[in-house]
């Protein structure tokens, strides 16, 4: 949990800060012979198609929490059902307690509803992008609530995989006839971060890349290629490998884009540190003036 903390803290407060081009030179001059060798890099661009629930999963899911809703209008304990029903994770065990949150903590209908009741109250259902919600009140302190609630997912169908790996065949079948990748993912792909890119995902290290099966199908790639499609968490995917670089020692023209983050994070650690010295001293300080 600190962990998470201190990373919210420095994406928030030091996000800002932006690195020039002589500061990058500087960095690669000064560090070139210390950094570690470059390992094979690649240039990548994907489609993703995510298997979303349909019309029968959700009226599934509708008809679970109904029957959930009907058990805690009849007098059942509503931490006993959060336990046996609810599907999250973090909160199911402990009876769908949530702990005190404020505004922005939540999903914005999730907290619209729970923030309108009052202690001892329970919602109606409530649908968000996790699925379906039934909400209680425990307490209110000021401008924070505490609430329990119970989960239900909107879990997607057999039938709602096969239609995307269908759909994804035909894309597959589309980019290798010869049709341009980068509108293909505009105009179908569901990874709205890459989507208006076209699909690009930028520069990586091979043996950097998260996720697994990119690393391993990016690697038996040829330039211009695209791969058949495979399964991820995310969905189901097709990539392309744009560009590819043999390993070796770090070149300033060729690698700026990976040079320029790589400087920037430094710049951004070494704020963060300072910061903290800073918030030392002045706790030093204060607790002097105390004594």
């Amino acid at each position: 949990k600190n962990r998470m903390l201190v990373d919210k803290l420095q994406q928030e407060k030091f996000q800002k800060i932006r690195i020039s081009r002589s500061e990058v030179e500087q960095f690669y001059n000064t560090m070139k012979d210390s950094l570690p060798k470059r390992g094979t890099s690649v240039n990548l661009s994907h489609l993703l198609l995510m298997v979303k629930p349909g019309k029968d999963a959700k009226e599934e899911a509708y008809k679970k929490i109904s029957e959930i809703e009907k058990e805690l209008k009849a007098g059942a304990d509503f931490a006993a059902l959060a336990k046996k029903y609810s599907q999250d994770p973090g909160s199911a065990a402990k009876g769908g307690d949530l702990g005190y949150v404020t505004r922005g903590d939540l999903v914005k209908p999730f907290e619209e509803a729970a923030f309108k009741l009052k202690p001892g109250q329970m919602s109606g259902i409530v649908e968000t992008k996790y699925g379906y919600h039934i909400i209680k009140m425990i307490d209110r302190k000021g401008d924070k609530i505490r609430v329990r609630h119970i989960l239900i997912r909107v879990i997607p169908t057999q039938q709602d995989e096969l239609k995307v790996v269908k759909e994804i065949k035909v894309l597959y079948r589309r980019a290798k006839a010869g049709a341009n990748f980068a509108e293909l993912a505009k105009k179908y792909s569901d990874d709205k971060t890459t989507r208006d890119k076209g699909g690009e995902l930028g520069w990586f290290e091979l043996s950097q890349l998260k996720i697994k099966e990119f690393r391993n199908i990016a690697d038996t790639l040829k330039i211009g290629e695209v791969s058949e499609p495979f399964k991820t968490r995310f969905g189901y995917h097709i990539m392309k490998l744009n560009d590819k670089r043999e390993g070796g020692k770090w070149n300033l023209q060729k690698d700026w884009e990976q040079l320029e983050q790589m400087a920037l994070a430094r710049k951004r650690n070494a704020e963060f540190k300072k910061w903290v010295q800073g918030l030392k001293k002045d706790v030093y300080i204060n607790i002097k003036m105390a004594e």
